[in-house]
């Protein structure tokens, strides 16, 4: 019994997934700003409403360099496309920290990956990162080259319409103008 109880405690305490609906935010290492664990796996999934992208930054961070990432690292990834992967504090020919770099998601989803092995030679603290909504200009997309909208396109925070010039009407499809009368 006793053995069972830490195998669970050790698995609620090194993975977790964690879910953010807020506009904005700020995620932290586990421990930060003291040094983070041994063997942690935690992942910030952030969802905001459709029409949005997330934009996420660091202002700090301190993770064990390893070649290529492989032992401690963060990840950013939406969708199923994966973003960047960082260790270190600065970059280096075969490892990438963020710097002041601004990353974005791909659709109204992000997730940020921590991950700590066994050991670390160093102290390290981990990281500080803040995300935010963004708004998706939809009047800047295209269809086949053609504009979203016949002729003007309204964007507003979270989404967009249509418009005609006089003498024109909106289509059922809320997108195309055509002539009145017609």
């Amino acid at each position: 019994m006793r053995s069972w109880l830490c195998l669970l405690l050790f698995a609620i305490c090194s993975g977790t997934d964690i879910k953010l609906k807020e506009m904005s935010g700020r995620i932290v290492s586990p421990g930060f700003p003291d040094s983070y664990p041994n063997e942690i796996k935690r992942n910030w999934n952030i969802t905001v409403p459709e029409g949005y992208i997330i934009k996420i930054y660091f202002t700090y961070f301190d993770i064990e360099l390893s070649y290529l990432c492989e032992y401690d690292y963060v990840k950013i990834s939406s969708g199923n496309t994966e973003i960047a992967t960082f260790c270190g504090r600065e970059s280096t020919d075969t490892e990438e920290a963020p710097g002041t770099k601004i990353f974005y998601s791909i659709d109204n989803t992000l997730t940020l990956t921590f991950r700590s092995d066994y050991s670390n030679e160093k102290k390290v603290t981990g990281f500080e990162a803040f995300y935010a909504a963004k708004d998706i200009n939809e009047c800047d997309k295209y269809i086949e080259g053609e504009s979203i909208c016949d002729h003007h396109c309204h964007n507003y925070l979270g989404g967009f319409y249509c418009s005609c010039r006089v003498g024109f009407s909106l289509h059922k499809d809320k997108m195309t103008c055509t002539v009145q009368g017609i």
